[in-house]
């Protein structure tokens, strides 16, 4: 997992070829303006899912979620958005099996860490992070990148 502003993300362009990509499609658009929903960047590659609503309403109603083939790149844009954090290897109570079609995994095992993630902000998740994201009740607007992982 990578927290850090928006003015650092070219420092994380170098460990993924996509992640300049990413960072790269909000540089160029106005992404204020741009509709909520599945914005193809590079066919499912490299997507976009733009969000505008409220959080589940706190930390009780979140879960922890995993992906097997896909980067997350989570960015809030407007709210604070609160997140938790655990390893993989620690989330042993599977609650929904893995779904090939949303790359999706969920548990109900409890995060580590909780942490705030506010506007102008970004975090990555990779594989081997579950994350339990929009643990708020605050309206927030997110673009979540989806990065596929390169298989060698």
């Amino acid at each position: 997992m990578i927290f850090d502003h928006l003015q650092n993300a070219a420092r994380y362009t170098v460990l993924h070829p996509d992640f300049e990509v990413a960072f790269n499609f909000l540089k160029n658009n106005k992404v204020a303006d741009l509709p909520t929903g599945k914005h193809t960047i590079r066919g499912e590659e490299v997507f976009a899912i733009i969000s505008d609503d409220f959080g589940f309403g706190g930390k009780e109603q979140a879960r922890l979620e995993s992906h097997r083939h896909y980067i997350d790149i989570q960015v809030v844009l407007a709210g604070t958005d609160v997140m938790g954090w655990q390893r993989l290897a620690a989330c042993q109570n599977i609650t929904e099996p893995y779904t090939p079609e949303r790359d999706l995994i969920f548990y109900s095992d409890q995060p580590l860490v909780w942490f705030e993630v506010p506007a102008d902000h970004f975090v990555i998740f990779y594989p081997e992070d579950t994350h339990a994201p929009l643990a708020t009740a605050d309206k927030l607007r997110k673009i979540v990148f989806k990065i596929a992982i390169q298989e060698s």
